[in-house]
């Protein structure tokens, strides 16, 4: 504590920080400068946060070599419960179960790229590329409006390894099976 200071609340004011600076994100206020100052606290947020992870693990130690493990028989019913639910000791394969599943991946061999397929991928992305995957009608209509946009966003995530917590974003809606619907099973996620 006289060292570090309360972590909790350093903790809590980075992240208050980072909320505050994301809203700015999605709302568009936000400069190069901020966005690195962003990802510059979320850095500082993680070693905090992993400082105090370290503080516990060190008293979770001492209080077990002063005290002992007290909690002996809770621990081995929960760790053995954990195996029962989270074990395979078999499947159904083919219409036959097949019993002692040994998953091994020693034998296999895994493709590997090349130093020049490797630095392709972290280098910036350029506009001439261009997006692919987009039909030609996109490309004809949507892309010379969209395409600042688009090439501001790959820049931004090329210089600042960060993406807009909009991204991840979906939208559900609920479509009646029939008309007049008024319980959930009458609703189908679309």
């Amino acid at each position: 504590m006289e060292v570090f200071g309360d972590h909790n609340k350093i903790i809590k004011e980075f992240a208050e920080n980072i909320l505050a600076k994301d809203l700015a994100i999605e709302s568009g206020f936000q400069s190069d400068e901020d966005m690195a100052e962003t990802a510059r606290l979320k850095v500082d947020l993680w070693r905090v946060e992993k400082r105090l992870e370290s503080i516990w693990i060190q008293k979770s130690r001492l209080k077990w070599n002063v005290e002992g493990d007290k909690n002996t028989k809770f621990f081995h019913i929960m760790a053995s419960s954990y195996y029962r639910n989270n074990h395979i000791s078999s499947f159904l394969w083919m219409e036959l179960w097949e019993a002692g599943v040994k998953f091994d991946i020693d034998g296999l061999d895994f493709d590997q790229i090349t130093e020049l397929q490797a630095a392709s991928l972290i280098k910036p992305f350029q506009a001439p590329e261009g997006p692919d995957g987009f039909n030609f009608y996109f490309n004809h209509r949507a892309l010379p409006m969209m395409k600042d946009v688009i090439v501001d966003f790959f820049a931004k995530f090329h210089k600042f390894s960060t993406l807009t917590k909009g991204i991840i974003s979906s939208v559900m809606v609920l479509v009646p099976k029939m008309a007049r619907s008024s319980n959930i099973k009458d609703l189908s996620p679309y």
